[in-house]
């Protein structure tokens, strides 16, 4: 099968890591790609780097005729060249134009729209007839997003697919612990080691954590607290003052970008994901997971739906330190539990948010909607 992926992402963001994830699997299984991507952004590195076919081009983002005019032939061309079957876009920007292109190529490709966005669709006709007329399936990154979606719209239930986001699970797996890395921030053989990974970001609750760490260490003085972040966010200043008038600078790090990410998180007992927004995808808990860590996360996004509370980690409330903090100290008190939860996590991610699975679960999708076109 051959298709077209348009990732027109400005940053590599889980929307991103999801569609591109899709596009790798597509090419190892023997699937034609080529991708539509925004110029020098980390999409196209990657492409670039895996040896992927490109187009580059705003074209979708920025709305200059001209630049319309040229990518829609040039979009044509393609389709009716490459002989291309699917279109799948991640994105809303530009889709009426690639909408438009599909329907008016000889080819006709079936058009298929990924849905993994915070933003609520817009609940309006020009919408509903772009879902309804010009889209031949949907697959959304969630149930969260599914229902928000076909409420929206008045969709029936059965017209989107859920197809969550996969983890690489040759590169996240559990490795013995680099002990080194243990020393590097003080923590003993027996204190606990948790940590938040992700962008500096409101959304993603950081202060929620750096408060309901100081709750922990009156109970538990030797735990450590890890947040991989880089360094020159406009918003690292403000966690890093907080941390400071909390007195936890020698408890509480920061760790910048770091190279051997995988080892770090091997070296943490436990995955923190304290978002009080977002989360669409929450490609991060999946990781976790993967590299056997439970997770404690909140009710946002998909979160609740792939962690399960109890089983895999603790679900708690969002904005609420001492949830995090009650969650933090059972599994801390309770270590074979903690244990049980990660092996049980690592399974989950193997049977269920693996990338084969993922991509085969999406050729499905492509097969039936090339079966049941809109025109």
């Amino acid at each position: 099968m051959n298709t077209i992926q348009i990732i027109n992402a400005k940053w590599w963001n889980a929307e991103a890591a999801y569609a591109y994830a899709l596009a790798r699997g597509l090419v190892k299984s023997g699937h034609g790609v080529t991708l539509i991507v925004l110029p020098d952004k980390a999409v196209a590195e990657k492409a670039k780097r895996d040896d992927i076919p490109t187009i580059e081009t705003w074209a979708l983002n920025r709305f200059n005729p001209l630049e319309v005019v040229s990518f829609f032939f040039t979009l044509l061309k393609i389709i009716n060249k490459k002989e291309i079957d699917v279109i799948n876009c991640h994105r809303s920007d530009g889709y009426p134009i690639v909408a438009l292109a599909a329907r008016l190529s000889g080819r006709k490709p079936a058009l298929v729209r990924t849905r993994g966005d915070q933003r609520q669709v817009r609940k309006d006709l020009f919408n509903r007839f772009i879902y309804t007329r010009l889209t031949d399936a949907i697959i959304t990154s969630g149930e969260v997003v599914k229902r928000g979606l076909v409420s929206r719209l008045g969709l029936n239930g059965s017209a989107a697919k859920v197809i969550y986001s996969a983890v690489d699970t040759g590169k996240f797996s559990p490795r013995p612990v680099d002990d080194s890395i243990r020393k590097e921030f003080g923590v003993s053989e027996e204190a606990p080691l948790i940590a938040i990974l992700g962008r500096v970001s409101e959304v993603k609750g950081h202060r929620y954590l750096i408060d309901a760490a100081k709750s922990v260490l009156n109970d538990f003085p030797g735990a450590r607290f890890l947040a991989i972040v880089k360094e020159e966010d406009p918003n690292f200043p403000i966690l890093e003052k907080q941390v400071s008038e909390l007195g936890m600078g020698d408890k509480f790090f920061f760790t910048g970008f770091r190279e051997d990410l995988v080892d770090l998180m091997a070296a943490c007992d436990i995955g923190v994901v304290s978002s009080i927004g977002s989360e669409t995808n929450c490609r991060v808990a999946l990781e976790w997971m993967a590299m056997g860590k439970p997770v404690i996360g909140t009710t946002i996004g998909v979160i609740p739906e792939v962690v399960v509370d109890g089983e895999t980690g603790l679900i708690v409330p969002p904005k609420d330190h001492l949830a995090i903090a009650s969650a933090l100290l059972k599994l801390i008190k309770d270590r074979n539990l903690a244990i049980e939860m990660g092996k049980r996590g690592k399974k989950l991610v193997e049977d269920r948010y693996n990338e084969p699975l993922f991509t085969s679960d999406t050729l499905k999708v492509y097969t039936e909607a090339l079966s049941k076109k809109n025109y």
